[in-house]
């Protein structure tokens, strides 16, 4: 807006009044810079508040200590006074926090909470402060949960790396497989390799793995004379007191050289209907460094036949083939016989044995997976399956007669007589168990076939134990300090199932005047799993509240009880003053505010001419502002301005 300046008036003179709140400057002083409590006169309380409130170590290994950092803050106007400050639950500690001891208006401090627990399983406490605060005692609630050590494990593959014949100044690698299969940190200390010709790359110590991870290092060989070289390598860790050892075997060749070797090495058809075929695939390789020469194949033995290996024949080095080997027997019995390579690898053939049994026909054979069904421990009335695999592994249809049940709580679906199952063909069904009551069943599957055995019988073990329903609140106590009038503090509150069966929760009600909570109703929870509730805090007046959090389902009635301080809203203010204008025909004062010393400044009040103070009230805390006055006549014509003036809000 505009500010008319032909108002021949003298300018005011403000007065310089020193107060602890405000910058002076120009002339124009603060009388006051107060913060005042909305609808009532100054705050003059000490008051306590706590971050955290719930102090929750999780799961901490039994022996070993965590610890947390909590701030203790004074948000009043008063001294606060600790009188004591007590801690209970087993494990816990403190330290940075002793009575008597004061805490200065507006200030804070830190302490400790440790927890150490000596035996596994959950353990909770609190810390409790007493003070001249109207929210007294103040409780912190902790929590925590001992759990067994955990231990690294090491393991390598391979364990032992063989190079086998290797060209003297020719070089080979392989990769090996170094993994912690332990439930904690695997700390590598020292990789340490010995041996001539030996090499090793990509492990490097110190080194950290994981639980459950695992990475790859190479080793090398290269021989720079011939003859068998040996070494090792030597990996020192926590997982245990004697270094593990990998071994490493060589020989440096003056010459490359073939090698032979087929897989398998002995071929077994089993039994065989007469006048019927089966085929086997055999896979020759050369392992050597050269080509390998094979001069003459030869297979003997009645019912034998053999293709695709036809010498003379050359595989280079590194490679392999498959050739086919069948059987076809005439007559009944059983029948030998073999192939006989002859090769540059070596004076001595390689020798594949073959075997196989004429019989007169088919016949159906029955198996089945898992041999034995196992319930284990299950809450009575709760139920459980398992898969179980028939299979034909004869070589005639399987027919199945009957398939019966037998054993209290037991049942059987996906599996009905009579079935037929074609040679070589499965079929899954399911087995369930539900106890009644507590203690050791037992039952029993009888399948009946045209196959040996019959009936074959599957036995069934279980037992019902009794259901606990268990359902365990974080906090045993909620507090959430002072807390401004129609403002909302929110904290949360886990409910877990701690027992064997389900809990269903049919209601989480807060009651108490400024109490509500969201969450956690119509909630059915499975063993170990949990569920969050919000509980709020909203006071509509000042003053302590009490509350309670209840919690209805199928396990033990819950209860946690809520408190809480109503604190007056902050209104804040800001007076100035100055000296009257000696100036005739002045008529009063315009007061204008900016929030920077050189920015555009906005009329906020008037006095007339007897007043020379003006009260802001809609300033916001934590904020700088600047205000110039300039005299107005009757006409509303100003003079010139006064300041400006800094003030800064708490």
């Amino acid at each position: 807006m505009g500010r008319s300046r032909y108002f021949a008036a003298k300018r005011p003179t403000l007065r310089k009044i020193f107060h602890a709140f405000a910058v002076l400057a120009s002339g124009l002083s603060l009388v006051s810079c107060a913060v005042t409590s909305k609808g009532s006169s100054p705050a003059t309380n000490a008051s306590i508040s706590i971050t955290p409130s719930l102090v929750s170590f999780g799961d901490v290994k039994i022996k070993s200590e965590t610890s947390q950092t909590l701030r203790l803050s004074n948000t009043g106007t008063t001294d606060l006074a600790i009188s004591q400050a007590t801690l209970s639950g087993t494990g816990f500690s403190m330290s940075g926090l002793s009575a008597p001891q004061t805490v200065a208006a507006g200030t804070s401090m830190n302490f400790t909470v440790s927890f150490q627990p000596t035996t596994t399983g959950a353990a909770s406490g609190s810390i409790s402060i007493s003070s001249n605060a109207s929210s007294t005692p103040l409780t912190v609630s902790l929590t925590g949960t001992g759990v067994t050590t955990s231990t690294p494990a090491i393991s390598v593959t391979p364990t032992a790396v063989s190079f086998g014949n290797l060209t003297v100044k020719t070089s080979a690698s392989q990769i090996v497989k170094l993994s912690n299969t332990g439930t904690a940190d695997l700390a590598i200390s020292q990789a340490t390799l010995a041996g001539t010709g030996f090499s090793m790359s990509g492990l490097t110590a110190p080194l950290t793995l994981t639980a459950g991870t695992s990475m790859n290092f190479t080793v090398s060989f290269q021989p720079m004379t011939t003859g068998a070289a040996s070494g090792s390598i030597s990996i020192s860790s926590n997982a245990g007191s004697t270094p593990l050892t990998v071994s490493l075997t060589g020989t440096g060749v003056t010459t490359s050289t073939p090698a032979i070797s087929v897989t398998p090495t002995a071929v077994s058809f089993g039994n065989l209907t007469v006048k019927t075929s089966a085929s086997q695939i055999v896979k020759l390789s050369n392992t050597g460094t050269a080509d390998l020469a094979i001069s003459q194949a030869t297979l003997a033995g009645t019912g034998f036949s053999m293709s695709g290996l036809t010498a003379p024949l050359t595989l280079t080095a590194g490679t392999s083939m498959n050739f086919t080997v069948s059987f076809q027997p005439m007559t009944t019995g059983a029948a030998s016989g073999s192939i006989s390579i002859s090769s540059n690898a070596g004076s001595t053939p390689l020798t594949v044995s073959l075997t196989g049994t004429g019989v007169t026909a088919s016949a159906p054979a029955i198996s089945v997976t898992p041999t034995a069904v196992s319930f284990g421990n299950l809450t009575v009335k709760t139920s459980a399956s398992q898969t179980v695999k028939l299979s034909n592994t004869g070589t005639a249809d399987l027919a199945i007669s009957q398939a019966t049940l037998a054993g209290t709580g037991f049942s059987m679906s996906g599996l009905t007589a009579p079935l037929t199952l074609t040679a070589g063909t499965s079929t899954n069904f399911t087995v369930s168990f539900q106890p009644l009551t507590t203690g050791a069943a037992s039952g029993s599957l009888s399948i009946s076939s045209n196959a040996s055995p019959s009936p074959l019988t599957i036995s069934l073990t279980g037992t019902g134990v009794a259901a606990t329903v268990i359902l365990t609140p974080s906090v045993t106590t909620l507090a959430f300090g002072s807390v401004t009038v129609n403002a909302t503090a929110a904290q949360n509150v886990q409910l877990a199932n701690k027992g064997n069966a389900q809990v269903n929760i049919s209601s989480v009600v807060a009651t108490g005047a400024g109490f509500s909570s969201t969450g956690g109703s119509n909630v059915t929870l499975e063993p170990n799993q949990s569920v969050t509730v919000v509980v709020s805090f909203d006071p509509q007046t000042q003053g302590t509240f009490s509350g309670t959090l209840s919690i209805a389902s199928n396990a033990s009635p819950l209860t946690i009880p809520l408190s809480g301080t109503g604190a007056a809203a902050v209104q804040h203010s800001i007076t100035i003053a100055w000296d009257p204008s000696t100036s005739s025909g002045v008529a009063g004062y315009f007061v204008y505010r900016s929030t920077s010393s050189s920015g555009s400044f906005t009329k906020v009040g008037s006095t007339n001419n007897s007043t020379t103070t003006f009260t802001d009230t809609t300033v916001q805390g934590g904020q700088t502002y600047f205000y110039e006055v300039a005299s107005v006549d009757s006409n509303n014509v100003e003079s010139n301005f006064d300041g400006p003036v800094q003030a800064t809000t708490p």
